[in-house]
């Protein structure tokens, strides 16, 4: 699976939230809430080079309805992606 340009990204030792800087490989998210990208990218807060995280919750549509049908259509989500 690929993640684009506009991708966000943390990173794995202060947190920072930045964008990919090309299409990096990443895991599938595998119903877990993060996923580890697999091309190394240094982030501009730490200087950290690195294999960092993609946070589904960075990604995830919003999914309308109450909080159980989010929750089921955010795991189904999780699950395909």
């Amino acid at each position: 699976m690929k993640t684009n340009e506009n991708t966000p990204i943390r990173c794995n030792r202060c947190s920072a939230k930045f964008w990919a800087e090309k299409k990096m490989e990443r895991d599938c998210f595998c119903g877990q809430k993060a996923a580890r990208v697999q091309d190394f990218s240094t982030c501009p807060e730490c200087g950290q080079t690195d294999c960092h995280w993609v946070y589904a919750s960075d990604v995830m549509p919003v999914f309308p309805g109450g909080r159980e049908k989010r929750r089921m259509a955010e795991m189904k989500w999780l699950r395909a992606n």
